[in-house]
């Protein structure tokens, strides 16, 4: 009985150092899950991977047909087209500099015209911005919000050959992105399955 007694001692003092050692944030993110998404009006069951940055201080979710790069303030998910990177469709979250308001124009190339914009109250987001580049045929959503004292954007970006595809793939990203210091997620209701 001892014998049995001691491994189970063990492995309780082991699990305290863990939880310890996370600050105490007994939810453990699994390396990869499956959830759902709506694609053109189908619900398909996609695997998503965990992505985590500590210099963003942020963790989310991002499907497994899609890339991210790490930047500076910034991490775009790019979406994969026959195995490889394209930047017809990508979603890019960025924190501004302390002290800046959010530049309006944030999209590469000209043409770029604002077809509306509106407030939204979405967790910490305040305010959505719709793009067209009939000379490009791209779209783009800006979300734009604030987090503590830090002004963040979330960027849809896509040629419309994409859009069905990625707006559903962007939804589960932003829907499980996630402030480790804070302990928040950026989107009310976040990380639901």
């Amino acid at each position: 009985m001892k014998k049995i007694l001691l491994p189970v001692f063990l492995t309780g003092l082991f699990l305290l150092a863990i939880l310890g050692a996370n600050g105490g944030q007994t939810e453990e993110w699994p390396l990869e899950k499956f959830e759902f998404m709506l694609i053109e009006g189908i619900e398909e069951e996609i695997k998503v991977r965990l992505f985590t940055s500590s210099s963003l201080g942020i963790k989310t979710y991002y499907p497994q047909d899609m890339q991210p790069v790490e930047k500076d303030y910034s991490v775009t998910f790019y979406f994969l087209s026959g195995g490889e990177v394209t930047e017809k469709a990508y979603f890019m979250f960025s924190f501004h500099p302390y002290g800046l308001d959010f530049p309006e124009e944030i999209l590469p190339g000209t043409g770029w015209k604002m077809i509306e914009k509106k407030r939204v109250e979405e967790g910490n987001v305040q305010k959505e911005f719709l793009y067209r580049n009939h000379e490009l045929f791209r779209a783009a959503v800006v979300k734009k919000g604030k987090i503590g004292d830090r002004i963040f954007s979330f960027v849809l970006h896509y040629a419309y050959e994409f859009g069905d595809g990625i707006y559903p793939r962007s939804k589960v990203i932003e829907d499980n992105f996630f402030l480790m210091e804070k302990g928040e997620y950026f989107i009310n209701g976040g990380g639901k399955e």
